[in-house]
């Protein structure tokens, strides 16, 4: 029972005892004290019953009031995700639009255009070394020295095995700082993020794009990512070759 209302029927109580001693004491005529009594109790009862009915209304208008704020809740949330889908189409759009108006036919502009669509800083692109089996060949790179070493490379080697092995793309953020150094004209430096992106076609490594970063991997920036290897199969895989010279 709600604190307010145990306060308030105990002073009824102790009032009606006041009062019925009273008239005892004064009148001595109990029956009239003992209905006086029963009529005080049954006030306070109604009383009670009143403030009851009106603390379980307030409590159901409560309820209703929540019900109706978590409703609005869910319906903005709703809203921001529809709005945040569409932006996020009309981003994919947009970038497939440009991706097919500059007509890119080698990794080399494909790997320059990337770069800057991903604002990265140094980028390597590898297909398969058709003369050694397990191994890839490098074809562009960008901002890596004449000293680079791994113009061809395993592919069970490093993150780029790893993300060959598990056909997915991987997004490394908090790189160590001796995984690669990026060279400029302002010098050396070592970036924060890696992209690895595997393209696969007809179940087999068509090549593989890796992107550094100096800034940490975006929510925008792996939507774009995973529309990557649907571009540049739509631009050289054997198949928009053949319907090029069709």
């Amino acid at each position: 029972m709600n604190k307010d209302i145990k306060k308030y029927l105990l002073l009824i109580l102790i009032s009606s005892i006041l009062i019925l001693i009273a008239v005892i004491f004064f009148t001595n005529y109990v029956t009239y004290s003992v209905l006086g009594l029963l009529l005080l109790i049954l006030i306070s009862s109604y009383l009670i019953n009143k403030k009851h009915s009106l603390l379980i209304e307030q409590i159901n208008n409560n309820k209703i009031l929540e019900n109706e704020i978590e409703q609005l809740k869910l319906k903005r949330i709703k809203e921001v995700e529809n709005n945040s889908e569409h932006k996020n189409s009309t981003l994919i759009a947009t970038i497939k639009k440009e991706f097919r108006s500059k007509n890119l036919k080698t990794e080399k502009e494909i790997l320059k255009y990337l770069i800057n669509l991903l604002e990265g800083v140094q980028g390597v692109y590898f297909t398969p070394n058709n003369d050694h089996e397990q191994t890839l060949q490098l074809q562009a790179s960008f901002a890596i020295g004449n000293d680079f070493d791994h113009r061809t490379f395993l592919q069970t080697e490093g993150f780029i095995g790893q993300a060959i092995i598990n056909k997915n793309i991987m997004f490394i953020d908090d790189l160590p700082q001796d995984y690669t150094t990026i060279l400029s004209g302002l010098g050396k430096s070592s970036p924060s993020s890696l992209i690895i992106i595997p393209i696969f076609f007809e179940n087999s490594i068509f090549a593989i794009v890796e992107i550094a970063l100096f800034n940490n991997i975006t929510d925008e920036t792996k939507l774009i990512v995973k529309e990557i290897p649907y571009l540049i199969l739509e631009s050289l895989s054997p198949k928009s070759k053949e319907n090029e010279n069709k």
